[in-house]
């Protein structure tokens, strides 16, 4: 998930395990660590486009990574602070759990997490909550203030930090029921249209739980549509995109058109636009709905160029690039959230 999010979870899990032996000093070591992972992008001079998605969410979110930095740390530490006579059990279970939880709330989110390597670069993902999402991070941090402003032995610190954990906690719980309530909206609209689907998936939409999005894979291409919680109808208004694979076919070999389909899990499409070839990662959703031209309604674009020896080199391209009526576009996204047709 986003950073704000992941540092307030590491100071809030800090708190809980350490907050009453060392202070403010728990959940503030624990903003530095629950961001400790994603510091993997400062290494994205060195990567390509491409390797950058594979690097990120790799190997510094890889279960075998962090149990070994967390054994490191406790030892560290332990050592470092031993005036404080924390037991190195006590101290593994902070870092643990620390950096546990981060990879586990970015599991959540449609982009994925390689949780196994080296075993396998099998990225986990579970799509129920979007890369940002306020109805998460909001109650975390409101407990952790609270928390923060109190004396370490305080009963009411405790209480505040654990407040905000259990409530953000059975939010994520309620993001479930809330991706099987849509799923069964998806399903049931691709059936009664005949649309004989390979495989579904589904994400949420940007800041929530409410709005949902669906991609079904058929033989030639895709079916794409969304699904408000506060729609008063069930039947999902589905848009057909085709595949359109040929138009890449003059790249095929590439090693970055290969690493491309690993990472968007095969669900992307070919376009073309002004004589330049386009790959368009359908998992990520779309920015606008209503408009016709793929460039400007789907946020994952990667621009394929010919390098000098013939290699292709991705560009990942801002979406909707040169619009410039982007409050128009939010406001459209938040009416549609509210279950408000265009």
């Amino acid at each position: 998930m986003d950073s704000l999010t992941q540092l307030t979870l590491g100071a809030a899990v800090g708190e809980a395990v350490l907050g009453k032996k060392i202070g403010n000093k728990a959940p503030l070591w624990g903003m530095f660590f629950g961001t400790l992972p994603d510091l993997d992008v400062l290494f994205n001079p060195w990567l390509d486009p491409v390797s950058r998605l594979a690097f990120h969410r790799g190997p510094s979110h890889a279960l075998l990574t962090l149990l070994g930095l967390s054994l490191l740390l406790a030892w560290l530490f332990r050592w470092a602070f031993r005036k404080h006579a924390i037991a190195y059990g006590h101290w593994f279970a902070y870092f643990w759990l620390i950096l546990l939880t981060h990879v586990l709330i970015d599991t959540f989110t449609t982009y994925g997490t390689q949780l196994f390597l080296p075993l396998t670069d099998y990225r986990a993902s579970t799509n129920n909550v979007s890369i940002i999402d306020p109805l998460y991070t909001v109650p975390l941090l409101v407990g952790l203030v609270a928390a923060m402003r109190r004396g370490r032995g305080e009963p009411k610190r405790q209480r505040a930090n654990a407040i905000g954990l259990f409530v953000s906690t059975l939010y994520m719980g309620i993001t479930f029921l809330n991706k099987s309530q849509a799923d069964q909206v998806f399903e049931r609209s691709l059936r009664e249209q005949g649309v004989e689907a390979q495989r579904v998936m589904s994400s949420p939409g940007f800041l929530s739980s409410v709005l949902w999005y669906c991609v079904a894979q058929t033989d030639s291409g895709f079916h794409v549509g969304h699904h408000s919680l506060f729609d008063k109808s069930r039947e999902v208004e589905f848009r057909y995109y085709p595949r359109r694979a040929e138009l890449l076919e003059h790249l095929s070999g590439s090693a970055a058109l290969e690493r491309l389909d690993w990472f968007s899990d095969g669900y992307w499409m070919a376009h073309q636009a002004q004589g330049r070839d386009y790959l368009i990662d359908l998992r990520m959703g779309m920015l606008d709905p209503s408009s016709e031209d793929p460039l400007e309604a789907f946020v994952f674009i990667f621009e394929l160029e010919r390098g000098p020896g013939g290699e292709v080199w991705p560009r990942q391209a801002r979406p909707g690039q040169g619009r410039d009526d982007w409050s128009a576009v939010m406001g459209g996204l938040a009416r549609r959230t509210f279950g408000l047709r265009p």
